[in-house]
């Protein structure tokens, strides 16, 4: 099936939608030196793995820190906090609006020049599994969509 971005972008949108709002944050971290959210909702555990600046709104105003520092302070910042809202755009940022209005955005180009995914969001399921479901954001550029909604289950 041949989709326009438009289409691709509207897809993504629904899909991520229907993951993650109402979901709250339960982790967050850096493993393999990359940082994550993991998501807990009516589908289960969602992981989103970010090679890529992350901003919060209202910004924490902390001087002399690493980037890897002020990125752990920015995800405590959602901990625990429900997703009210999600939303890709065609520069495959996601940007998360949580129920205290306090807004994450995760850009879609990477920090590491040598990755062209920014960012990849995924249920923890095995590829092999009809529940399955992986949404990659590429590059300043559009997304990768792996799996089905047909196929997910609450709960699981």
């Amino acid at each position: 099936m041949d989709l326009n971005k438009k289409e691709v972008l509207e897809n993504v949108n629904r899909i991520v939608s229907l993951l993650l709002i109402e979901s709250s944050v339960e982790s967050y971290g850096i493993l393999h030196q990359m940082k994550f959210i993991e998501f807990r909702g009516q589908y289960g555990d969602i992981q989103i793995f970010i090679d890529s600046d992350l901003e919060l709104y209202p910004d924490i105003n902390i001087e002399d820190l690493t980037v890897e520092q002020k990125d752990l302070l920015i995800l405590n910042q959602v901990n625990l906090k429900q997703v009210q809202k999600v939303e890709c755009f065609s520069s495959s940022d996601i940007v998360f609006t949580f129920i205290d209005n306090t807004v994450l955005k995760i850009s879609g180009n990477p920090q590491d020049e040598t990755i062209a995914e920014p960012w990849q969001l995924t249920n923890k399921k095995g590829v092999d599994q009809m529940d399955y479901i992986s949404i990659v954001g590429l590059t300043g550029d559009g997304f990768a969509v792996w799996g089905s909604l047909d196929n997910l289950k609450r709960g699981s």
